[in-house]
């Protein structure tokens, strides 16, 4: 016999008939049966450990129920139980209605005998088990789905819209509008500083910012309305059926307001704002593309403007926006078509008059001719990314030509490079230069690579720990643009640096301007006092020389003595400079 008895409860008002059920089940040889027995539904329903029983035998006809609606009832109070029915009549059609309505089996009471009895009781108990197995694969298939779709088409982490399923309802509602002729306003959002706090409180807190974040911006919301994050920090805002730029700017000035309010995190307040674009459909654009770029540039131009304000899309900026479009798409071809090229400028110790150096810049030289100023492209390349190809190939480029211009008989002399931002972030950095200076054959004091006051704030301990592993390498390091930034002299007296490079803003008035004259001198002798060389950049007059030379400035850079140059303009160059016209230069 199986050593697991059954325990069924048996629901019979006739005291024959459960006498009956009781010797049947009590005489098998294949399984023990533990049977308790109600005679009434009310009893039926109030026995405890109703829902732990493996099987109910129910008369349908009770004193206190008939038909159908007995088994009903009791399926309310023991759901997870199979029920076969038993009845006095051999009916086909309460037999179908039973099972129907969730019955396991029908057994008439004529039928009794042993082993009909028993094997149905077993067959209702497996049956359930089986359907209940499927019902829960059903459910977590289910929710899994559901889940599936949830990650499909919203942020994990706030719970808004994804980049996706904001692009998608972006779609639907351009083409809606299309045919209805409705209008709507599309909002570009951007925390200002982000990184400052994620860096300073951690990514843990951070996210909490984002959720409230993300919960405060859907209480400026109508129902209508569509929230999406697009990743990092960056939001973007669809209200539906806004036809004037006056009701936009409304809800913009209620979200700078409610961001602005301090936010509480685990016990820290933080304080944020926020920068908002906005382009109006269909006055500014007709398509997403267009649409999101304008409100882009737009939150571009409330950065400019000091942050935590809201921009329109103007016509100007949409010119910007078409013109940045067409040069984002120009950059991610030139490194193909090998359009880069570098220029090179000379830089010249005024003690002995010799070039000592040259400082390495990038130009992009499109097919048809036209030279596109760095200062047009290089924030392109950054905010895209594709300052990091750019930057690496820049490095690959000066150290292997100024390996050349030695082979070819020159006097070692420095190339100075500009590393980026994003350069200076990258875990490799070391190890990518010092791969491309042993690729060339370069020594590593022939490079000097420049870094600005800038990029030392963004992330002062990575950058000091980069300048060191360099500086292991043998690598010069020069801070450029000195004085433009805000110095912080406690950060640099413990970076071993070899030069401070003194922007043309300061050299260019610096014999009619006190200021100027003064800034000039003062980084001269806080460079001299560090034990770094001082170069002096923009010099194009006698004038300027000669103030820097009798103030002690080391180095000197500018159209005085030569506009950047390509590399072949620049080796003769070299052949045909007299340093002996320098000397007579300071003399005049």
């Amino acid at each position: 016999m199986h050593s697991n008895p059954f325990k069924i409860l048996l629901v019979e008002d006739d005291p024959t008939d459960a006498m009956l059920v009781r010797r049947i089940l009590g005489r098998s040889t294949t399984r023990q049966f533990n049977i308790e027995h109600c005679d009434s539904l009310r009893a039926a329903q109030r026995f405890e450990g109703l829902n732990q029983v493996d099987a109910i035998l129910l008369d349908l006809h009770l004193p206190d129920s008939a038909g159908l609606g007995t088994l009903k009832r009791l399926q309310e109070d023991a759901s997870q139980v199979p029920i076969v029915v038993l009845t006095g009549l051999d009916d086909d059609a309460i037999a179908m209605e039973a099972l129907q309505s969730g019955a396991q089996d029908f057994l008439t009471k004529e039928s009794f005998q042993s082993d009909l009895l028993e094997r149905t009781i077993h067959y209702a108990i497996r049956r359930h088990a089986t359907l209940r197995k499927l019902q829960v694969e059903v459910q977590l298939r289910r929710t899994a789905e559901a889940k599936l779709a949830r990650i499909a088409h919203y942020d994990d982490l706030t719970g808004l819209a994804n980049r996706a399923h904001f692009r998608r309802s972006l779609d639907e509602l351009i083409s809606t509008c299309h045919r209805s002729k409705q209008q709507f306003a599309l909002m570009f959002l951007d925390l200002d500083r982000f990184k400052d706090v994620n860096d300073s409180l951690g990514h843990m807190l951070g996210d909490q910012l984002l959720q409230q974040v993300a919960h405060r911006l859907r209480s400026c919301l109508r129902g209508g309305d569509i929230a999406a994050r697009m990743g990092g920090d960056e939001f973007t805002v669809v209200l539906y059926g806004v036809d004037i730029p006056e009701r936009a700017a409304e809800v913009a000035k209620r979200i700078i307001d409610e961001l602005h309010a301090p936010h509480s995190l685990s016990g820290e307040e933080v304080v944020v704002t926020t920068s908002i674009g906005i382009s109006m459909f269909p006055r500014d654009a007709e398509t997403r593309a267009d649409l999101l770029k304008g409100a882009d540039v737009a939150m571009y131009r409330a950065k400019e403007l000091g942050r935590n304000n809201y921009q329109f899309i103007t016509s100007a900026l949409n010119k910007r926006v078409q013109e940045r479009f067409m040069l984002e798409r120009g950059l991610r071809q030139a490194m193909a078509k090998n359009e880069f090229e570098l220029y090179y400028q000379p830089q010249i110790e005024l003690q002995s008059g010799q070039v000592i150096g040259t400082e390495a810049l990038i130009r992009w030289c499109q097919p048809d001719g036209q030279i596109v100023s760095p200062k047009d492209f290089i924030p392109i390349l950054e905010e895209t990314g594709l300052i990091n190809e750019v930057g690496s190939w820049v490095i690959d480029t000066a150290v292997r030509e100024n390996r050349r211009w030695q082979d070819l008989g020159n006097p070692p002399r420095r190339v100075a490079v500009n590393l980026s931002a994003r350069q200076w972030q990258r875990d490799d950095v070391v190890e990518q230069i010092a791969q491309s200076l042993q690729r060339a054959g370069l020594h590593a004091p022939q490079l000097e690579l420049e870094l600005t006051e800038g990029e030392i704030i963004k992330d002062p301990e990575t950058v000091k720990e980069r300048v060191h592993a360099l500086k292991k390498i043998g690598i010069k390091i020069a801070i450029d643009d000195f004085g433009t930034g805000y110095s912080n002299l406690g950060m640099l007296k413990k970076m071993p640096l070899d030069m401070l490079k003194i922007d043309r803003v300061f050299v260019r008035d610096i014999v009619h301007d006190p200021n100027d004259a003064a800034i000039a001198q003062a980084i001269i002798a806080l460079g001299h006092n560090l034990g770094l060389k001082v170069l002096a950049e923009g010099v194009e007059t006698a004038a300027q020389l000669e103030f820097l030379k009798q103030h002690g400035c080391d180095i000197v850079q500018g159209f005085l003595f030569a506009k950047p140059m390509p590399a072949p303009k620049y080796l003769r160059w070299l052949e045909n400079f007299d340093h002996s016209s320098l000397c007579a230069r300071r003399s005049a």
